[in-house]
């Protein structure tokens, strides 16, 4: 047995981590939503978002399988569930308190969808960058009769349009531009009607399109990219009003897993740093 002298030195030393064992640590993960609904849109945006409909392929794309290693970080995996909809009916859902969906995937800040959500703020600076990824949005046109475009100004013939998914920050900058929208229920459809020839062209971001073309799929065959690009976005993953507000911490938590997922495909990591949430 130690002596008292021994004692009295152990158990000065044992009495802090002892304490240590028993106190919550300083970030220590937030408490799991007893669910966690994720939803993203029904249409391909490869490699984020892969097939098309309510299936959920596997692989299911970049940004599902972001969010399945951001859950799994934060050890709420168990609560999860997926589903695939339509940019119209998510934006219909967006406002209904606690109804339908917790978490969407692939949000710009630009989108009408935006003002429904509660998202990270747009950064400051590259250090408060809490994005999941950057996209560019280009206009697609059939290679037969593109329209011309330089950068500013768009020539279109009398009675011509260019598609845009309702509902989706694609909408809402050909709304911005002041082009005439031929408005479409998904990216699929809007593309769709492009090859038709029921618009000029289409808007649409690069990860949707681009990948297709390199490999000469027959679904995009006579399509062409018009440059420069209309617009670069940031793309978040956001949260709705209802979930945000009683599940904070966590959602905060997620936000910076995602934008280190997102650093997958950076040439330049960002930090993804939890204070930039601090006035979210």
């Amino acid at each position: 047995m130690p002596s008292p002298a021994v004692r009295s030195l152990v158990l000065p030393l044992a009495l802090p981590l002892l304490l240590t064992l028993h106190t919550p640590l300083a970030g220590a993960q937030p408490e799991c939503p007893e669910r966690i609904r994720v939803v993203y849109i029904d249409a391909a945006a490869e490699p984020f978002f892969r097939g098309v409909g309510q299936a959920i392929p596997e692989p299911p794309g970049l940004f599902v399988e972001w969010t399945r290693n951001a859950l799994q970080r934060l050890e709420c995996t168990s609560r999860a569930s997926f589903e695939r909809l339509p940019p119209g009916r998510i934006a219909h859902l967006a406002p209904n308190e606690g109804q339908g969906f917790d978490l969407l995937l692939g949000v710009a800040q630009s989108s009408p969808l935006a003002e429904l959500l509660r998202m990270p703020a747009a950064p400051s600076s590259p250090q408060a960058d809490l994005s999941v990824a950057w996209q560019e949005l280009f206009l697609y046109a059939r290679a037969d009769d593109p329209p011309e475009w330089d950068g500013n100004r768009l020539k279109l013939k009398a009675g011509q349009s260019i598609g845009g998914a309702a509902n989706t920050v694609m909408a809402a900058v050909v709304a911005s531009r002041g082009w005439p929208l031929e408005p479409a229920a998904n990216h699929e459809t809007a593309l769709r009607k492009a090859l038709a020839r029921r618009s000029a062209a289409v808007l649409l971001p690069t990860a949707y399109v681009d990948q297709r073309i390199a490999r000469q799929d027959p679904s995009v065959a006579g399509l062409v990219k018009l440059t420069p690009a209309v617009l670069s976005e940031r793309y978040y993953a956001a949260a709705t009003a209802h979930f945000h507000r009683r599940h904070r911490d966590f959602v905060h938590r997620f936000w910076v897993e995602m934008c280190k997922q997102g650093n997958a495909l950076r040439a330049k990591p960002l930090s993804c740093p939890l204070s930039a949430l601090q006035d979210s």
